[in-house]
This record gives structure tokens, sequence and C-alpha cells, in this order.
């Protein structure tokens, strides 16, 4: 359980299931509010990584989830989890096979909204993956203000503004590289993964250049594909009215008098704008183009074809935020892929309530962390966990999920897409009856 990265001792301590390791809260990155994060590679003579790291600052911090309107999401994936907060979030987790050797690495980025959320979650941690022989790293990053403000003064300062967020996810995809073999994994072969924001954020880095190289294959859960159901990725100019707003909510006239605020001054009136007008500034933390990270907005690079040429398996759930939408988003992306690329639709019922297959229901299955839910689990959920973890992990092995005793997955190029039901998992074309029209629950 012990890694070096260079001189430092990195201690980890025993995962989950037999035969694996875990190293917890791993600092990947440093950075000063709203400057650019810088790796880190010196961790002293000693470092502990026996415990989960902070998650960036954010609206439930301030304010308990369990005295909010967000009940069902805090039911379904936190309320039995004890989380800590700070700027300082750029920390990984690593869960690996005990003695690993070169095995396969998923790289998971987890959604929010890019304002929320966190690695440590109840379904993210001590995924299966490791018992099966697959490394899998989460990380934390900067959201909301804290990852995304864009400012012309910062602007001015540094070049551009906003992706700070971004930026921290390629650092540690970058440190990832420089230091995932002292774990047993191979930087050559290294899968990146997100859901919702976390797949747009995939999304976003397949189309930068600051990430070439740094992974091989990418899947995309309930947020990639040609739309923007999550918010018009556009320039940062674009955005310095709405964050002008902020400054004038938290009575900030400069950029210096903004950096002296605190996160919970920051937050009040980030809250308040909120409250004020959801629509308008819900999607104030977007991430934005125009810069060396992201040129161009999604749609032109795919457009152009300024898109990673690597394997994709992306999908999204038959009751997502916006079922119809989403799934037509997935199939127009998946299937003019020039790699062999795989499209799905999770459409399981899970059991418990009348929630339906909603918003991220899919990852407790990705994860093998069923045991961690509340839910009455059926047989049919136990083998399609098992079912969709072995589609995942030779995918990332290899880049094609198909293996012995599966329904065999046919590439997206034939206009065909896997379903993952509440009976048989089964393929279909790209209009299964269970797509639903909208979703039972909205949120994340």
């Amino acid at each position: 359980m012990i890694a070096m990265i260079h001189n430092s001792r990195i201690i980890g301590t025993y995962g989950k299931d037999p035969g694996t390791v875990r190293w917890l809260g791993i600092p990947y990155a440093k950075a000063k509010r709203w400057h650019m994060p810088e790796l880190i590679e010196d961790y002293g003579e000693e470092f502990k990584a026996d415990h989960y790291g902070p998650a960036s600052i954010q609206t439930r911090t301030y304010m308990p989830e369990n005295k909010s309107n967000r009940q069902f999401y805090y039911h379904e994936f936190r309320d039995r989890c004890e989380f800590t907060y700070s700027e300082d979030c750029q920390v990984l987790n690593i869960y690996a096979p005990q003695n690993a050797e070169k095995c396969p690495v998923i790289v998971y980025i987890h959604g929010g909204a890019f304002i929320g959320g966190s690695s440590d979650e109840e379904c993210f941690r001590d995924p299966l993956w490791a018992r099966n022989g697959v490394i899998g790293v989460t990380l934390n990053y900067r959201l909301g203000p804290l990852g995304f403000l864009c400012d012309p003064q910062l602007k001015q300062r540094d070049g551009h503004s906003g992706n700070y967020g971004l930026y921290d996810m390629i650092t540690a995809l970058q440190w990832v590289q420089k230091h995932i073999a002292a774990f047993g994994g191979d930087p050559d072969n290294v899968t990146l993964m997100g859901q919702s924001a976390g797949a747009r954020c995939v999304q976003i880095l397949c189309c930068s250049p600051l990430a070439k190289g740094l992974f091989a294959r990418a899947v995309l859960s309930s947020g990639g594909g040609e739309g923007n159901w999550l918010g018009k990725c556009c320039r940062e100019e674009e955005k310095y009215a709405l964050w002008q707003d902020l400054k004038e909510a938290v009575g900030a006239k400069t950029l210096q008098e903004f950096e002296q605020l605190s996160p919970q001054q920051l937050y009040a009136g980030f809250g308040a704008l909120l409250g004020k007008d959801f629509r308008k500034y819900f999607c104030l933390c977007n991430p934005v183009s125009g810069n060396d990270l992201l040129p161009d907005n999604v749609a032109q690079c795919i457009q152009s074809g300024n898109v990673m040429d690597i394997p994709y398996l992306i999908g999204s759930n038959a009751m997502d935020m916006d079922p119809k939408r989403m799934h037509e988003d997935v199939c127009r992306y998946a299937f003019t892929r020039t790699q062999p690329s795989y499209a799905y639709l999770f459409s399981r019922h899970l059991p418990g309530d009348d929630a339906g297959s909603f918003h991220s229901s899919d990852l407790w299955y990705w994860f093998g962390t069923l045991r961690e839910g509340w839910r009455p689990w059926q047989k049919r959920d136990h083998d399609l966990m098992q079912e969709m973890m072995g589609y995942l992990l030779a995918f990332a092995s290899n880049g094609d999920p198909n293996g012995e005793g599966r329904t065999k997955w046919p590439t997206a190029q034939s206009e065909q897409i896997m379903v993952f039901a509440d009976g048989v998992t089964r393929t279909d074309g790209k209009e299964p009856a269970e797509l639903k029209d909208a979703a039972a629950v909205i949120g994340w």
C-alpha cells in the first residue's frame, strides 16, 4: 500500500474488496483563487492517503441539503456521507488491484451542473473496478464562481479567464500520466469518463489541444453529444455582464475586493442571483471558448472535425433531464464517429420508488456500487450491474466493450444502440420504446 512519487512515500489503505487497495485525497495541484493550477509532485518524506480530501466549496457547504429543496438527490447519493469543503480542493482518489502492474485506468469526472458535486459521493466509493483489474481515479475540481469566473481584469492579467475547473482536470490528467505507473497503472491506456456536467467536460477535453495525448478513449453519460442542453458554450466576453451582476450583489467594485471576499460571502451573492432569476444565472458557471483550452465551442469543433478521433462509449437515460433531446444528441454524435464507438440507453426503473431511470441512476451500475445504496435491489439490478460494468471495463481495456457471456454490442456506426432495460439487455434502433418524453425527477 506504499507508492513512491520521487522520494515521497504515498501510504494508502486496503479497499473494501479483497485484493484491492486505495489511496485517498492525494493533492494533484495547488492554485490561488482564480489562478492557473500548478502540478504538485513533492509530498515530503511521507503522505498518508487514508481519507477523502475536500470537495470544492459549493452551495451545500453553507446550506445543508437536508433543509433544502434537493431532498431526492441528497437521499439518493449523499445523506450517508460526511464531506469537507475547501478552495484547495484539487485532490484525487486511486482504487487499484493489490500488486497491480500496467493495469488499464479510468479517470472519472463527477457531474453537478458545474456548481456542485464531489468525487466521494456514495456511488463512487470503492468501485468494483479494482477487483476486476482496472484502476479507478476520481477527482475533485473547482466549481461555481471559484471554478468558472469570467472577468475582464483577469483576462488583462492572464490573457484569459474562466474554465479554472477544466484546467484542474487537465492538470489531474497530467499527474496521472506522470505518476499512475507508481500505483500499477498504464499511462498509455487511460480512459476518460464523466457524467452530466462531467460528461460535458469530457466532451470539451476531447476538443481541447491541451488534452491531446492524455487519454486514449472516452465515456460520456448523460451529457455528451452534439447538443447544448447544459447551456451554450459561449466566449468569455459574453459572460462579463452576468459576472458583473455578482460583483454588484456582493458590493465588490474591483477585482481585488472580489478576491478578498470570503467564500461564504461569494456564495451568498451567487445564491441571491439564482434566487432572483434562476433561468438567467443557472448557466453562469458554464465553460467558455475562445482560449487555449477550447479555441472554438464544442459544436464548431465537431462540425470542423477538431475533436479527438478515438473510440467513444456514450449514452443517456430513458427518463433523463431532457430524455428525447439528450438521446438524439447521443445518436447524432455516436453514429458519425470514425473510430468504432458504442451508444446506449439506460432504461432500468430503479426499485424503491417511482423515479424510474432518472438522471444519474445509472451510476450505481457503472461503478458496481449497489451495496452503497439504500434501495431494495433485486436480482435484475445485480445482474445488470455486472453486465454494465463488464462492458465498461472491457472498453477501458481495449476500446471494445464486448466479451464472452454478454450480449453483443454493435458499433454505433451500424445505427444500433444497447438498451439496459428492466428485462433482458438488448440492442435496438435509435427510438427504443422505453424512451420517455419527460423526467419524473429534475436535479443532480
